[in-house]
């Protein structure tokens, strides 16, 4: 199932709208966790701003980190200890 409601952004400012706050603290700490620093802003947006610099090769990795993050969270193997790591955040 595809839990990504909406994307937004001009340039390379970035919004993912994901269901829930659960979804999107649990997503961004997969993220973090993997090498992707990404915030979450509001209930359910993350936040995607790679540097203006970022070449292909850093791009392609950054969706490959997303996208399994985002399957980890689909098939339940994000576990709730993540979503109190990063809620403090």
């Amino acid at each position: 199932p595809n839990i990504i409601e909406d994307v937004r952004g001009l340039g390379l400012s970035i919004g993912v709208d994901l269901p829930n706050k659960l979804a999107t603290k649990k997503i961004c700490y997969q993220c973090i966790k993997n090498g992707l620093l990404l915030i979450s802003l509001g209930e359910n947006t993350l936040r995607i701003q790679p540097p203006l610099i970022i070449t292909k090769t850093q791009l392609d990795k950054s969706i490959e980190i997303l996208e399994n993050s985002i399957n980890y969270f689909i098939k339940g193997k994000i576990s709730d200890d993540a979503y109190i790591f990063i809620n403090g955040w």
